[in-house]
């Protein structure tokens, strides 16, 4: 990840060499994220931090807000 934030990020989903180095260092962390967790790689989320991730999920829920 160091490396990566040295040498350069993109958005992902892009054409440019960055945005397919984004992706696949995405796909490589969820992959080890779900042999850390079990499960599957599309129910591993990333995000800034806890509290964001919290509050998100929080709203998510039926009768968030209410």
């Amino acid at each position: 990840m160091p490396a990566h934030l040295r040498e350069g990020t993109a958005n992902s989903g892009g054409a440019f060499a960055t945005s397919q180095a984004t992706d696949a260092l995405s796909h490589a962390a969820h992959a080890a994220m779900t042999d850390l967790c079990g499960g599957r790689a599309d129910e591993i989320a990333f995000g800034p931090n806890m509290t964001s991730l919290t509050l998100a999920a929080s709203r998510a829920l039926p009768g968030a807000g209410e």
